[in-house]
C-alpha cells in the first residue's frame, strides 16, 4: 500500500505532498463555517444555503439561523427539531413564514417571525413552542393559526415570553381540541377561537 502524504493547513489551504488544495465553500454546498461564510443556516457544524435545506437535513437537535431571511415559500418544519432564530428574522410576503406539520414537536426561539401575507405561523396539528419571539403580521387577518381541523393530533401552541401583533387577530385557534398556553409575560393582540 502507498503512504498517504502528511497534510498541513495554512490560511485556508491544505498542503499534501507539495500540492496545495484550496478549501472553498461555494453557494449550493455545505461548509464548516468561518469568517467568510455567507450561508443562511447551520445544523451542527454544517452550513446551508437556505433554511429549508437545513431543516430537511436535520435529523434532530437544533437548526440555527445565521442571518435574516426573506422567504417566498413557507418554511416547513416536518421533524422534531429546535429552530434557533439566533436573534435574526424570517420574513415573508405571500405565504406563512413558518408551517409546523402534524405530529411534530418543535420549538422556535430567539428572534422574529414576520409576514405581510395572510398569516405568519401555521401550526397544523403540531406541538409548537414559540420562546423569546416576536410574531407580527401587517395584514388584516392573523399572526398565528393553531389548527386542529383534519389533523391526526390536536394542535398545541405554547408561547413563552413572546409578543404577537397583528392588524387583525393575534392567534386564531381553529378546530375542536386545540390548546393555547401563555407563559412569562407573553403579549398578544387577541385570541379568536
Amino acid at each position: 500500500s502507498a503512504a498517504v502524504p502528511a497534510m498541513a493547513e495554512t490560511d485556508g489551504e491544505v498542503s499534501a505532498g507539495g500540492n496545495q488544495i484550496a478549501l472553498l465553500a461555494a453557494k449550493g454546498e455545505t461548509c464548516d463555517g468561518g469568517a467568510s461564510c455567507d450561508h443562511v443556516a447551520a445544523v451542527g457544524g454544517l452550513h446551508y444555503d437556505d433554511l429549508q435545506s437545513a431543516l430537511d437535513a436535520a435529523q434532530s437537535g437544533e437548526v440555527t439561523l445565521l442571518e435574516n431571511v426573506t422567504v417566498t415559500s413557507s418554511v416547513t418544519i416536518s421533524k422534531n427539531v429546535t429552530l434557533n432564530l439566533n436573534n435574526h428574522k424570517i420574513s415573508s410576503s405571500d405565504c406563512a413564514a413558518v408551517i409546523v406539520n402534524d405530529e411534530v414537536t418543535t420549538t422556535v426561539q430567539n428572534g422574529t417571525l414576520s409576514s405581510t401575507g395572510k398569516l405568519t405561523v401555521a401550526n397544523n396539528g403540531g406541538n409548537l413552542t414559540l420562546k423569546n419571539c416576536t410574531v407580527t403580521t401587517t395584514n388584516s387577518d392573523r399572526a398565528i393559526q393553531n389548527d386542529s381541523e383534519g389533523t391526526t393530533n390536536d394542535a398545541v401552541l405554547v408561547l413563552d415570553n413572546c409578543t404577537v401583533t397583528s392588524s387583525g387577530g393575534g392567534i386564531y385557534d381553529f378546530g375542536a381540541g386545540g390548546t393555547v398556553i401563555l407563559h412569562n409575560n407573553t403579549s398578544i393582540d387577541c385570541i379568536v377561537d
